[in-house]
């Protein structure tokens, strides 16, 4: 409970904002702290509810302490996301090309599981407890946000695509039988959770629309998009219930012949393990 969480100056008030119950964590806060009784020894996921304070474009930051240590290296500098979006269409200029729109924060609550900033590894931090009290500490680095929730959940299992296409067939799913559904990546994008993720230019003839006279914003990512866990959203529609397929015209031509490798997720779930990270490989088409 929120009630429970205390910073060095002792318990904490909860407040509203933006329609929740909240605690607030600043910089005057050097940490938050509360104790919780573990109820099974076991791996556990730790999971904020949070809203990162407006008016920045920077992410947030905390350290993690559980018992009064940090449980690993990565622990150190967590990052809290942001997200963000085109202000606006692409404005064309007194020379016909197209320039780049002006990007803006979506303010809001958001759930994260703490993981590693780099994107080294594929899935939330998990964390060894054993069964009784344990003492987590998050101490602030960078930005402030709110906070109407954190729990301790069980990992969740991502079954092999083999597993999951089985329980389709058991469930007697069908194969679609609609016309292809195509749209343009960079008119599309739902969100960003960097601020330099945006639309860009590839003058490539075989690029829809083309950018053969005049510069258009035909491409979203290329070399802006090669930290780990930055992250793309789209947004579509199906007509109809039941299996289709997910086909993306790329290129990855960066580090000379290394693949590049993406997690996918689906309404915020990786429906299967061969989608924790999915390889592009290097083509210079």
């Amino acid at each position: 409970p929120l009630t429970n969480i205390s910073s060095e100056d002792g318990k904490l008030k909860t407040e509203e904002y933006e329609g929740r119950t909240a605690i607030f964590s600043g910089k005057e806060s050097e940490y938050l702290q509360f104790t919780v009784d573990v109820p099974e020894t076991g791996m556990y996921e730790l999971v904020l509810d949070y809203y990162l304070v407006p008016g920045e474009s920077d992410r947030g930051k905390r350290i993690l302490y559980i018992d009064g240590e940090i449980p690993f290296e990565e622990c150190s500098g967590i990052t809290i996301f942001r997200y963000f979006r085109d202000a606006g269409e692409p404005v064309v200029n007194s020379v016909g090309d197209e320039t780049r729109p002006a990007q803006e924060e979506i303010p809001g609550w958001r759930t994260q599981a703490l993981e590693d900033t780099t994107g080294l590894y594929v899935q939330p931090f998990t964390f060894a407890l054993e069964k009784g009290k344990h003492t987590i500490q998050l101490i602030y680095n960078k930005m402030d946000m709110y906070i109407s929730g954190i729990r301790l959940e069980a990992p969740r299992e991502v079954k092999s695509y083999a597993e999951v296409y089985a329980e389709y067939q058991a469930n007697g799913y069908k194969e679609v039988e609609v016309e292809k559904t195509v749209f343009q990546a960079e008119l599309n994008t739902l969100e960003k959770n960097d601020i330099i993720l945006r639309r860009d230019n590839d003058g490539d003839p075989l690029v829809e629309p083309a950018s053969s006279k005049n510069r258009k914003m035909n491409i979203i990512g290329g070399n802006r998009w090669r930290q780990g866990n930055q992250a793309i959203t789209w947004e579509f529609e199906v007509p109809e219930d039941g299996l289709y397929k997910i086909a993306m015209y790329v290129k990855q031509n960066y580090n000379d012949g290394i693949p590049s490798y993406r997690q996918i997720a689906i309404d915020g779930t990786v429906p299967f393990e061969e989608l924790l990270e999915y390889q592009f490989d290097y083509e210079t088409r």
